[in-house]
């Protein structure tokens, strides 16, 4: 696990929040092996918390209704489909599996956005998933040299 959060901004708060709708009780211990869909629905809460242009709130929010609705995810349940998370004119959420949008200033769900968005911004959870996961195997080699090198020295 200790890989895995390496670079995050959570807050030991956040972390915990987190981890708890994941369905722990509390932060597990560093050494613990978090599944890929464990891994992946992580990787999205970090991603929601570095999206400097929502207010820290609206972040808390959208990390708590995506990953308590986003449906069970795994590459081979995705294949052929580009699943993403959207902001709407940093107001207005949906993502993969969501019907309609979410209100980020009014907590509420809305079956459309009220007129046109003049800027819309979408993450692919695909591209997500492939990237933290290589940077964790890379990360993870470069952790086993040192600990040989250390070994041998």
């Amino acid at each position: 696990m200790d890989i895995v959060t390496t670079g995050t901004e959570l807050s030991q708060l956040q972390l915990r929040a987190v981890f708890r709708l994941l369905g722990y009780l509390q932060i597990p211990p560093p050494a613990t092996d978090l599944s890929a869909i464990e891994c992946w629905r992580l990787w999205i809460c970090m991603l929601i918390n570095r999206l400097k242009f929502l207010a820290p709130e609206q972040r808390s929010v959208l990390m708590e209704i995506v990953l308590s609705t986003l449906p069970e995810l795994s590459l081979e349940a995705v294949a052929g489909q580009t699943p993403v998370v959207v902001i709407a004119d940093s107001r207005y959420a949906t993502w993969h599996g969501y019907t309609g949008w979410f209100d980020l200033q009014t907590g509420e769900d809305i079956s459309a956005i009220p007129g046109h968005p003049l800027e819309t911004i979408a993450y692919s959870l695909i591209a997500l998933f492939h990237r933290n996961h290589l940077a964790c195997a890379e990360l993870k080699r470069r952790k086993e040299r040192q600990d040989a090198a250390s070994n041998t020295g």
